[in-house]
């Protein structure tokens, strides 16, 4: 008889599990009441990053997305990488991660770069920064720490609100400014 598995969820996480226990010979059933977040994000993959107005704040760049998950997991009792690295009995936790992920990036219909070395930043329609350590390739070569001392122009439509220009230009010039 095959083991049965049920993973309550439809985010990265749970999609990760299920491909996990299915490759593991599992029958998987998978419940979610609305697609993930996963589902609804930007097309990255976000791992153990810091909040770009807590970054600003204290004046520095972010580390990368391994650096964060040890961050997050020293700094947060409750937080999930605590628990992550308290049950895998002196496991890399990155190393973890990096092989849960490369089942899922290898099971998905779309291509995904990014690694949890090296911290990619998106600039998002309304201005701001997201911090990232996945993109889709088309979206990676927008790294906007790899812009440093870059001479950029940002154009837009006059009066289009979902497009701020002169905020993305103000966000720019703070963000591609060497710390």
């Amino acid at each position: 008889m095959a083991k049965q598995v049920t993973i309550i969820g439809g985010g990265l996480a749970a999609t990760a599990a299920a491909l996990a226990a299915k490759s593991q010979g599992a029958e998987v059933t998978v419940v979610s009441g609305r697609p993930g977040a996963s589902a609804l994000a930007s097309g990255a993959w976000d791992v153990g990053l810091a909040d770009e107005a807590v970054l600003r704040a204290e004046q520095q760049l972010p580390g990368s997305p391994r650096d964060g998950m040890a961050r997050y997991a020293k700094a947060n009792p409750q937080h999930p990488y605590k628990y992550l690295a308290a049950a895998m009995a002196g496991q890399d936790l990155g190393r973890v991660m990096e092989q849960a992920l490369g089942c899922l990036r290898d099971a998905m219909p779309y291509r995904i770069e990014g690694s949890l070395d090296e911290t990619i930043a998106l600039l998002t329609p309304l201005g701001s920064v997201k911090y990232t350590a996945w993109a889709d390739p088309a979206q990676a070569p927008g790294n906007i720490l790899k812009w440093r001392r870059a001479r950029l122009l940002v154009a837009g439509i006059p009066g289009l609100a979902l497009f701020p220009v002169p905020l993305i230009e103000k966000v720019l010039n703070e963000s591609t400014q060497p710390a």
